[in-house]
């Protein structure tokens, strides 16, 4: 988008030569933080299975449904947060919820596991994430 040769800076630039680009800290910020996880095997990990967690249970309003039982039960106000590449916050949300809701996430996986009424596909990436839980 504020690309030097076609982006935007390029397009303002060619309407007017004194203006100047100013890169928004925030952003770059950001950047800084996408590329330190990329350079970490670990942190990458880390980042991948939160987002398959959420996927695995945002997919399902079943299994969506099986999380927010258990996490009304216990009166918990966090969820599982969906990460994003522009907002690096969002990381940070999903990890507070997972750290916050630990014990709901994995008693919701353990009984998607164990539920014979599931499919075995689910059933298998239920334990596949109970085994990353576990870790």
């Amino acid at each position: 988008m504020s690309g030097k040769y076609r982006g935007l800076q390029a397009e303002i630039r060619n309407r007017n030569n004194l203006a100047f680009y100013v890169p928004c800290a925030a952003h770059s910020l950001n950047l800084v933080g996408q590329c330190s996880v990329e350079a970490s095997t670990e942190a990458s990990r880390y980042f991948m299975f939160l987002q398959k967690l959420y996927a695995f249970f945002a997919n399902s309003t079943h299994r969506w449904d099986v999380l927010t039982r258990k996490l009304q039960e216990n009166k918990k106000k966090f969820t599982l947060k969906s990460l994003s590449s522009t907002r690096w916050s969002c990381r940070e949300d999903a990890t507070k919820a997972l750290e916050a809701n630990y014990d709901e996430i994995y008693d919701s996986l353990t009984a998607i596991r164990d539920d014979p009424n599931e499919k075995k596909e689910t059933k298998m990436e239920s334990s596949s994430l109970v085994n990353t839980l576990e870790k």
